[in-house]
C-alpha cells in the first residue's frame, strides 16, 4: 500500500516536473522574443541615424562645394564631425576666414563662446547660417524669418534696420520683441528700455520698474506675433473671449 502510494507520488512529481519545464520553455521563448524585437528596433533606430547622417553630409558637402568624399576626408584629416564642420564653414562665411583657419583655431580654442566673440559672430548670425547648410523640416528657420518680419512690422522699420539694432544691441528677436512691447506699454523710447534690460538682465525687475503686468506684456507681445493656433509667443495660451 505504501510502495502504492510511494508510486503515485513519484508520478505527480514527473508530471509537474513536465508541466512546469514546459512553462520553462515558454518563458524562454518568450524572453528571446522580446529581445529579438528589442534588437530589430536598436537596428531600426542605427538605420535612421545612418540616414540622417548620410542627407545632413550630403547637405554640408553641397554648401562647402565639395564631393561627399572630400568632405569626409577633411573632418577625418582634421578629426571632426559634420557638426563641428557646419560650425566652422558657417563661421567661416560670417567671418570670411579660410575654412583651414577656423578649423585650426577652432581646436585650439575649444571654447564656442570665446571663439565666437573673436570672430565677431552673433548667435542669431550662425543660427541662420546654419540653418542654410541644414535647413530644418520642422520649420524653425521659417519661424524666425516670420518672427522678424512681424517685428519689423511692429517697429515700423526695415528689416536690415531691426537686424542691425539686434546685432549692436547684442541681442535676438525674443528679448527685442520684449523691449518693444515694455516700451510701448510704458511710453518710454526703445532705446531707453533696452539698455535697462541689458544692464538690469532680469525681465520681472524690468516689468516691476516699469509697472507692466504679466498679463499685459503677454497681450502686447501677442499683438507682434500673432500665433493662428491661439497661442502667445512661446507656446502662452490666451484665453479665450466667452461669446
Amino acid at each position: 500500500m505504501v510502495k502504492k502510494k510511494f508510486i503515485a507520488l513519484v508520478t505527480s512529481l514527473g508530471v509537474a516536473g513536465l508541466v512546469f519545464g514546459g512553462t520553462s520553455m515558454t518563458f524562454a521563448d518568450s524572453s528571446n522574443s522580446m529581445n529579438s524585437s528589442q534588437v530589430e528596433a536598436q537596428d531600426q533606430n542605427l538605420m535612421k541615424r545612418g540616414e540622417k547622417q548620410d542627407k545632413a553630409l550630403k547637405k554640408l558637402a553641397s554648401y562647402l562645394n565639395k564631393s561627399e568624399a572630400e568632405t569626409k576626408a577633411l573632418m577625418e584629416e582634421n578629426e571632426i564631425g559634420i557638426k563641428k564642420l557646419s560650425t566652422a564653414a558657417a563661421m567661416s562665411t560670417i567671418s570670411g576666414t579660410s575654412l583651414t583657419d577656423v578649423i585650426a583655431d577652432m581646436k585650439v580654442t575649444q571654447d564656442k563662446e570665446a571663439f565666437k566673440e573673436k570672430y565677431g559672430i552673433e548667435k542669431d548670425a550662425l543660427k541662420a547660417e546654419l540653418d542654410k547648410i541644414h535647413p530644418n523640416k520642422k520649420g524653425k528657420g521659417a519661424h524666425k524669418e516670420v518672427a522678424l518680419k512681424n517685428l519689423t512690422s511692429y517697429l515700423n522699420k526695415s528689416e536690415t534696420e531691426t537686424k542691425a539694432l539686434m546685432e549692436e544691441n547684442k541681442i535676438g528677436i525674443k528679448k527685442l520683441s520684449t523691449a518693444a512691447a515694455i516700451g510701448t506699454i510704458s511710453g518710454n523710447s526703445l532705446t531707453d528700455v533696452i539698455t535697462e534690460m541689458n544692464t538690469t538682465q532680469d525681465k520681472e525687475a524690468v516689468m516691476e520698474k516699469y509697472g507692466i503686468e504679466k498679463e499685459a506684456l503677454k497681450a502686447e507681445l501677442h499683438k507682434i506675433h500673432p500665433n493662428k493656433k491661439g497661442k502667445g509667443p512661446k507656446g502662452d495660451k490666451v484665453e479665450k473671449k466667452s461669446s
